[in-house]
Parts: C-alpha cells; sequence; structure tokens
C-alpha cells in the first residue's frame, strides 16, 4: 500500500493534522469546544 493507501484506510476516529509551533493552544481550545480528544 502507498502512504496515501494508508491514510485513506484509517479510521475517521484516526486523523491527524499537522499544527504550525505556537499554534497548539488554539488547536487545543478549538477540539475542546467540540468535546474531540488530542494527545
Amino acid at each position: 500500500m502507498t502512504p496515501y493507501e494508508v491514510m485513506l484506510s484509517e479510521s475517521q476516529e484516526r486523523m491527524l493534522i499537522a499544527v504550525k509551533d505556537g499554534k497548539y493552544k488554539r488547536i487545543f481550545e478549538i477540539l475542546d469546544k467540540w468535546d474531540l480528544k488530542c494527545q
């Protein structure tokens, strides 16, 4: 499988986002607003 195919085959619960340095706090605020978990 290509990396693209692996990404597409992952379940909806397993999503990845890339965040610029210094933007983590804002991302955590948004995720918390929608009761989404992050690590």
